[in-house]
């Protein structure tokens, strides 16, 4: 069996929805839940990534309207998104979820 590092499966979590069978996760941009936007959270992205490489994983799905990076206790660092067109996020987060990326 093939085994892969972790920062190599990109993961997704969509707000007040599940993701590949995990736990609902709420996500908001500024980490709360108030009336704050919604967003995306990607976690498991390799090291190297920055802004460009982040924005690309996400244009052909309309692109992204702004992103914060953040610790993650479990990969290192964790990246919030927001979509320019939100309501493509239960699509995103289905078809990126465990991406092979890096």
């Amino acid at each position: 069996p093939v085994s892969l590092a972790p920062e190599s499966l990109l993961r997704l979590f969509r707000p007040n929805g599940a993701a590949q069978g995990r736990a609902p996760e709420a996500a908001t941009s500024g980490g709360g839940r108030g009336g704050e936007t919604p967003c995306l959270l990607l976690r498991g992205f390799p090291a190297s990534w920055g802004e460009a490489q982040v924005r690309c994983t996400f244009i052909t799905f309309g692109g992204v309207a702004a992103m914060r990076f953040e610790p993650d206790f479990e990969y290192g660092r964790l990246c919030r998104v927001i979509l320019k067109e939100p309501e493509n996020m239960p699509r995103v987060a289905v078809d990126l979820d465990g991406a092979l990326v890096g």
